[in-house]
């Protein structure tokens, strides 16, 4: 079965800055543009019910949904299709990671794949997940709860909030308050730093602080009123409304060449070095898992004879 046959692509939008861009990116990939659609659901719940609505109408093996401040590296759509062809058939969703701009370093977060077979289970929790900051994880960890996991892939799939709006920027560090208050301690002076780069990160600084003020419960609705004041009040001008054009070629350089800040390891322990080749990564992951599970004196048996399989496999192929 061809990935043309196979996915459904749903990109979801609020207008962002990089939606043509990351329209063509996916267009680049070989995807028809009958099988993407793009969608401007507001608050963040009902554009999760979209999606899910629109992947049980398609009848497609996978449904991908990719924010519009995502921007993919080129023929990774295909290759994420693949991995996630190898897992078990009870694996609900699959995610890689994204080289993040504002976080300065690779998270998960932006892009998932879902299997759409099991997306009717999943709209059952969508009342529930209107109230919490996190609809998409909350839904997740539910489906992981009646025996439908997530799987993360630790390969930076593309780049995260570059090139947005400072209108955007401001919203989602006003949620980054609440929502990510333990990553606060690194956050500041990173952004603090990053401010004699760019103007973004002092629109990052400003929309923390409206955050850390508010006594109200904060939602991550794009048009939450109480926001938008905020950024307004504070005499902030927003950035030419263009369209972008970031070729394939240019995303790739980017994450090549980013250097990421260097107490982020520190904060983020548990994130992979972001060039590591992912199958490579996943196989020194898998070793090391099964080390846990074989007795210490059998250890250096067991780890000669799987790289001698290895070797045998790799002398196979050529």
């Amino acid at each position: 079965m061809t990935i043309e046959n196979n996915l459904t692509v749903i990109i979801r939008s609020v207008h962002e800055r990089t939606e043509s861009a990351c329209y063509s990116l996916i267009l680049e990939q070989g995807i028809s543009p009958s099988d993407i659609f793009i969608i401007n659901e507001t608050p963040f719940s009902s554009a999760l019910h979209k999606s899910y609505e629109i992947g049980i109408e398609q009848g497609k093996k996978w449904t991908l949904c990719v924010d519009a401040d995502v921007l993919l590296r080129s023929g990774i759509i295909s290759q994420i299709v693949h991995l996630a062809d190898k897992m078990p058939e009870h694996v609900f969703e699959t995610q890689g990671m994204i080289l993040d701009y504002l976080f300065g370093g690779p998270r998960e977060g932006g892009i998932h794949l879902y299997r759409s077979n099991l997306l009717p289970k999943a709209l059952d929790f969508i009342a529930e997940a209107k109230e919490v900051i996190r609809p998409e994880s909350y839904i997740l960890h539910k489906m992981k709860a009646l025996g439908y996991p997530f799987q993360r892939l630790n390969l930076i799939v593309g780049l995260h909030d570059y090139e947005q709006y400072y209108k955007d920027i401001f919203r989602k560090c006003f949620v980054h308050a609440p929502k990510h208050l333990r990553h606060l301690p690194y956050l500041i002076p990173f952004w603090q730093e990053m401010s004699a780069e760019s103007q973004d990160y002092e629109v990052a600084i400003a929309g923390l602080c409206a955050g850390l003020e508010y006594q109200n419960v904060v939602t991550i609705d794009a048009l939450n009123h109480n926001i938008i004041n905020q950024f307004e009040q504070r005499g902030l001008s927003e950035k030419n409304r263009v369209d972008l054009t970031w070729t394939a070629l240019l995303v790739e350089e980017t994450i090549k060449t980013r250097t990421v800040n260097k107490n982020y390891y520190l904060h983020f322990p548990e994130n992979p070095n972001y060039l590591y080749d992912v199958e490579k990564f996943n196989w020194y992951i898998n070793v090391k898992r099964s080390l846990w599970s074989i007795p210490i004196e059998k250890r250096p048996a067991w780890f000669v004879g799987k790289v001698l399989k290895r070797i045998s496999r790799k002398l196979l192929n050529e």
